[in-house]
């Protein structure tokens, strides 16, 4: 009942390399209900494939669903049901990238808590626009964590003011 999430944040200088972090990241995905990877970590880990590919393989292996950010092209959700949605990145001035995913992934689980999306069965429910929402909204913190200097997630009153100024890209 409890909502397992995994996200690989690939560190090269500490894994031995890609063959490496693919078996220690495809181990931790069969675990977890939802996969969340930057576009960096999956170009590390899987130079050969594309991240939609990465994100069916990942779902093979039993996540729910599979997240992944892209910077300026911002994320793409894949789900086991076999449909994806995508979401703008926001237009923000960015002074630092430090902690923008895992503000990012706050912010998605603070969203789907808020939706009464946090089982693994509520997860596998989710429709496209609780999902959507969630990716938004994600984005949204991480876009605001992204312009301070270092890991300086956002406030509530911060996501709020937010919402009312950025739009997206």
């Amino acid at each position: 009942d409890v909502l397992i999430t995994y996200d690989p944040n690939v560190r090269p200088g500490l894994l031995a390399d890609p063959g490496h972090g693919r078996r220690v990241a495809e181990h931790a995905v069969g675990l977890a209900h939802l996969a969340k990877a930057s576009s960096d970590d999956i170009a590390w880990l899987y130079p050969e494939l594309a991240p939609a590919d990465v994100a069916r393989r990942w779902l093979e292996l039993g996540a729910t669903v599979v997240v992944i950010t892209s910077s300026a092209d911002g994320a793409y959700a894949y789900t086991a049901q076999g449909w994806s949605v995508r979401r703008p990145a926001l237009d923000v001035t960015v002074v630092d990238t430090v902690g923008a995913g895992d503000s990012f992934t706050a912010g998605l689980l603070g969203s789907l808590l808020s939706q009464g999306q946090y089982t693994p069965a509520g997860l596998a429910r989710c429709s496209a626009g609780q999902l959507s929402e969630a990716l938004d909204d994600a984005i949204l913190v991480a876009s605001l964590n992204c312009e301070r200097q270092g890991n300086d997630p956002p406030t509530a009153a911060d996501v709020a003011a937010g919402r009312e100024r950025l739009k997206p890209i």
